[in-house]
């Protein structure tokens, strides 16, 4: 029992602070038939993909460029990346996450579906499936669909690497 409403005040700000604390929002994005979760810190933004401008001699992994919001990304074909499947030609609707500036400012990663937000509660550990080296780990959803957790490092060196990007790997 609150003797005071201040102590009342003060334990509501308590119970809401520990409730947010345990609920981690996820982005759900698919490359392909395969399921990726993407920690929400970690992207800036989602969108449905205007035009990518393909450029000549591009390197694996990089669709394109677009233009977005008065900035220039670099576009990252992820099907391409996490699955080593072939990307349709420019018009291909897909949908792109902007990389949070934490990692890397101009670095938008193309999708072909994105399934929404997702909130950690509805996942439980996998431990059953053979992960990708881009992969930190997996979960099962509710429905027993298998999705792997994006690590945005080990794709942002690949591509790096991969392409001799200048200030990515």
């Amino acid at each position: 029992m609150h003797r005071t409403l201040r102590q009342f005040q003060s334990s509501v700000s308590s119970s809401a602070q520990e409730q947010e604390k345990s609920i981690f929002m996820w982005i759900g994005l698919r490359a392909g038939d395969e399921g990726w979760l993407v920690s929400a810190g970690d992207m800036a933004e989602a969108m449905i993909s205007p035009t990518v401008s393909g450029i000549g001699n591009m390197p694996g992994g990089i669709k394109g460029i677009i233009a977005a919001r008065g900035k220039v990304f670099t576009v990252f074909d992820m099907p391409k990346i996490l699955n080593n499947e072939e990307s349709v030609t420019n018009g291909e609707t897909g949908w792109l996450t902007t990389v949070s500036p934490n990692f890397l400012s101009g670095v938008a990663l193309w999708w072909t579906g994105l399934v929404g937000m997702m909130p950690s509660d509805t996942f439980s550990k996998n431990n059953d499936k053979k992960e990708s080296k881009f992969s930190k780990g997996s979960l099962r959803d509710e429905q027993g669909q298998v999705w792997q957790i994006l690590d945005i490092d080990a794709v942002l060196l690949h591509v790096g690497q991969a392409s001799g990007l200048q200030g990515v790997a």
